[in-house]
């Protein structure tokens, strides 16, 4: 879940779209009452993975591909469940203080010794 405009920048800087292209992806993703991101997947423009490890590249960010990832409970229940939800979290690691995050919105992140 990306903001539009951060979208759009990203796009653009990494060279993932021409500003041609972005102009008509907007225009046909308002058309279909979708937002820039799901339209680019949903036609398939851009691989998800890839769009997503140029945004975590873009933000200073490590990108995680949690779908071959096996989470043990005990660690995915280090977040509360209304946390997880609401900011869309999930720890995935944790190894002595540290727990390792995910999430679909990087602005809420902030680095903190447990």
């Amino acid at each position: 879940m990306l903001y539009t405009s951060r979208l759009k920048e990203l796009l653009l800087r990494k060279k993932l779209v021409t500003k041609k292209n972005l102009t008509l992806y907007e225009a046909a993703a308002e058309q279909e009452k979708k937002s820039l991101e799901a339209y680019i997947l949903s036609k398939k423009i851009i691989p998800e993975e890839k769009l997503y490890a140029a945004a975590a590249s873009h933000l200073g960010l490590p990108f995680v591909d949690l779908k071959n990832i096996s989470v043990r409970k005990d660690i995915l229940f280090l977040v509360p469940e209304i946390l997880a939800n609401s900011r869309k979290l999930v720890a995935f690691d944790r190894k002595d203080n540290i727990i390792k995050l995910a999430t679909m919105l990087p602005p809420f992140i902030q680095t903190a010794n447990c």
